[in-house]
């Protein structure tokens, strides 16, 4: 029982930590990482050690199951060698993150605690004229670039975004890329969808047609059929 109740809690553990470490990178980057292998192998912990449990008490697969732990363990190592670079990038990003939700105050009356996200007065306006410049069309913009181009920090930014615009960093650059690209296709017809993602900062064929159908709800390819 206690066993079961200590794998329960480390998997809501790594859960949380998983969707924290994410929500971060995509608050950073304009193209995150793929981090989906890491939920995969969250996953695939809690089975095992379910099986692990259970050849205990029911389950006669001790063999199979030593393989099955010593195939994973081997991947699991493998793929942590080839994300190295990521964890440094998530590691770098993270601790930034808690700064963005916002400054807390005491209410006056009573003890509750009031968070309020801050940003100041100009920047929608700054956002503003930024996008009206298409700064957005360059490659492997993280939000430290923009901010910096905007002369504000990546704080006040990601406020902004976040809790103004309801929007991550990667959602919000993402979908003035695809906007943009519409634009684009709908004044030049004959130009084709690698065309149109090299000029919109998207220059993966895959990356610009999965980014295209998260904003619009359809892939480049029948989006174009609707003209």
């Amino acid at each position: 029982m206690i066993y079961t109740a200590e794998v329960v809690w480390i998997f809501m553990l790594c859960r949380r930590e998983y969707d924290i470490n994410v929500k971060a990178m995509d608050n950073y980057y304009d193209e995150p990482e793929r981090l989906g292998w890491m939920n995969g192998v969250i996953i695939c912990t809690l089975v095992l050690a379910f099986f692990n449990l259970l050849q205990y008490h029911v389950l006669p697969v001790g063999i199979p199951l030593r393989i099955a732990n010593t195939l994973f363990y081997i991947y699991f190592f493998i793929r942590i060698l080839d994300y190295i670079p990521t964890f440094l990038s998530i590691e770098e990003v993270t601790p930034l993150d808690a700064e963005e939700k916002g400054r807390t105050t005491n209410a006056k009356s009573g003890e509750t605690q009031k968070k309020q996200y801050y940003y100041p007065d100009n920047i929608p306006t700054v956002v503003a004229k930024w996008t009206e410049k298409k700064q957005f069309c360059r490659e492997n913009l993280t939000i430290t670039d923009v901010a910096g181009q905007m002369n504000t920090n990546r704080n006040y930014l990601s406020a902004y975004l976040n809790h103004s615009l309801g929007l991550t960093y990667s959602q919000w650059l993402n979908t003035l890329r695809v906007e943009y690209a519409e634009e684009l296709f709908r004044e030049n017809p004959g130009k084709n969808i690698s065309e149109v993602g090299n000029l919109v900062g998207i220059p993966e064929v895959y990356n610009f047609s999965r980014r295209f159908k998260q904003v619009t709800g359809m892939s480049p390819q029948k989006w174009l059929k609707t003209l």
